[in-house]
């Protein structure tokens, strides 16, 4: 009899376990309230990618006469950005679904609520209440947006990731309310747009869980492009006063901007799962607790991606949905904890890391660490496409000649990594990979530059 596999949640995470349990031979079922690709797709990746996409392009049309090309005079589009949005969401959207079906996966409408271990109740605004039964369910409900009392977007003037989809207008000017991967990209997003941006951090620097020297480069970069930073400083309010916002700081200061942004963190979303019908233990994040391989301490319930704690990636959330469906099959490629994940931080310059820090490395191998460098400026693929600020940075055992790991900041990062961590995930030798000679001229040279 074949394995019947309920999939809750079909964001990155939950797509990908659909897909591996329905290829695996199950009877799989996906449970989810909006379409395939969920509101990861619908309402935050997508858009604030397109975004991003669209301002690197027209970054680049800036300098078209460094080029020897005739300038371009324009200004972004809001509505034909957002038109784009809405195209690439209904294609991607449709893809999905296509393949799903392809693959036999039922796609059920609606949100589900444990009645037990084995059986859950979905419902949905159009359809009557219906329970489906399951060998073994798989939790993707992703992660919600922390907005603390005082600190919430309203949509006109106060703004988060989700209202990417529905920005018809340019701030004239914008205060960032954190730092980290999401509004990093803001960042940069509306500085390139042409908003004076002013970003709040609590913390000494932004992207905490990047090296200093990575995202101390990334701020002198940015603050050269007009954006000014407000370090270690909390913010306690944001008030809307019709035609503007109020943002106010700890130490009593009032930055006055036309809009804000909230981007301050995620946390698991678990509320409306009902989970406490099947004694499955959360985490400390309040997330759920899961093992190497997905699975919680219920033995048939896995949780996969955000709702199973940080680090929250989508390319994490995706290969810890497909290991759950390889677990439940007893198709062991390894555990999460051996996985190699690259994160990326679609600025421009682009950053990505994989693997320890060097702080970490440090600690661990004492003085037994080298750290390989290589500029942008030193290859010829850069110069050509005059994107010559940044660097490449590996860190390597000097007793074993091990890639410990390694991050980047400057144009495609995280494709340049990617090499670099297929090698480490092989366990060669770092001196084999300079083996290895690159076209010319590619940024794969980056590597061969290292010393």
């Amino acid at each position: 009899m074949r394995k019947r596999i309920v999939v809750i949640g079909g964001g990155p995470a939950g797509l990908a376990a659909a897909k591996e349990a329905a290829w695996c031979g199950g009877d799989v079922t996906l449970v989810e309230q909006d379409q395939p690709g969920a509101r990861a797709m619908w309402h935050s990746l997508i858009p604030s990618k397109v975004w991003l996409n669209a301002m690197n392009v027209f970054g680049e049309a800036q300098h078209f006469d460094e080029l020897g090309l005739a300038p371009l005079d324009s200004r972004p589009n809001p509505a034909r950005i957002l038109r784009r949005i809405s195209e690439v969401k209904q294609r991607l959207g449709s893809n999905e679904r296509q393949t799903l079906e392809k693959m036999g996966v039922n796609i059920v409408a609606g949100g589900a609520k444990f009645v037990h271990a084995r059986r859950v109740r979905v419902s949905s605004p159009d359809q009557p209440e219906r329970e489906l039964a399951g060998d073994f369910f798989i939790i993707a409900t992703g992660s919600v947006p922390i907005f603390p009392a005082g600190i919430k977007p309203d949509g006109k003037h106060v703004l988060a990731p989700r209202m990417m989809s529905k920005l018809d207008a340019i701030p004239e000017s914008l205060v960032m309310i954190g730092c980290g991967v999401t509004g990093s990209e803001f960042i940069y997003m509306f500085n390139q747009l042409g908003s004076r941006v002013t970003a709040v951090t609590d913390l000494p620097r932004m992207l905490p869980r990047f090296d200093a020297d990575i995202s101390e480069t990334l701020e002198a970069i940015l603050m050269a492009r007009g954006v000014t930073f407000i370090r270690e400083q909390t913010v306690q309010k944001v008030v809307n006063t019709g035609g503007e916002v109020e943002v106010l700081l700890a130490d009593g200061r009032v930055l006055r901007a036309t809009h804000a942004f909230v981007a301050i963190g995620r946390r698991p979303d678990v509320k409306n799962l009902d989970i406490q019908h099947t004694s499955v233990k959360l985490s400390a994040q309040n997330g759920i607790a899961v093992n190497e391989f997905c699975q919680s301490s219920i033995e048939n319930i896995y949780a996969v991606g955000d709702v199973a704690g940080a680090p929250m990636i989508a390319n994490l959330a995706a290969a810890q949905g497909k290991l759950a469906a390889q677990h439940i099959f007893s198709r062991h490629l390894g555990d999460i904890t051996r996985k190699i994940v690259v994160e990326a931080v679609y600025t421009q310059p682009e950053v990505a890391r994989f693997g320890m820090s060097e702080a970490d490395a440090r600690q661990a191998t004492g003085e037994q660490l080298k750290v390989f460098r290589a500029d942008y400026s030193e290859i010829q693929k850069s110069i050509l496409t005059r994107h010559e600020a940044g660097f490449l940075k590996v860190l390597v055992s000097n007793a074993n000649d091990q890639i410990l790991g390694a991050s980047a900041i400057g144009d495609h990062a995280a494709d340049l990594l990617t090499p670099i961590a297929v090698a480490m995930r092989a366990q060669l030798p770092f001196s084999q990979l300079l083996d290895v000679i690159p076209a010319n001229p590619t940024l794969a040279e980056l590597i061969t530059a290292l010393k």
